[in-house]
């Protein structure tokens, strides 16, 4: 990882901090457990990063099977979404087209 890449994470995450109200929105919502369910989450993929610290399989998996979602694992970092961008649009490609 660069510095400079780093430095623009740190920037946009201190942008995002400043939202505080959606975080809070957010925690609020992650306290209730308040997850979609029936038709909400029919095309919900769970895609879980093996190194991700903000994901763990022991929650991650349970719940997937608890709501009927699609579970996928990929190696990375929680960040690989960012820096790698094209492997989770060709999940989410795949999907649509095994749909239609």
């Amino acid at each position: 990882v660069t510095f400079r890449y780093w430095l623009k994470k740190s920037l946009l995450n201190i942008l995002y901090t400043w939202k505080i109200h959606r975080l809070y929105k957010m925690k609020k919502a992650l306290n209730k457990r308040h997850y979609p369910t029936g038709t909400e989450a029919c095309l919900c993929i769970a895609i879980r990063n093996q190194h991700d610290p903000f994901m763990h399989p022991e929650e991650t998996i349970p719940l997937a099977n608890k709501m009927s979602w699609s579970l996928l694992s990929l190696q990375g970092t929680h960040d690989n979404i960012w820096r790698q961008p094209e492997r989770y649009v060709a999940v989410l490609k795949k999907s649509l087209a095994d749909i239609y």
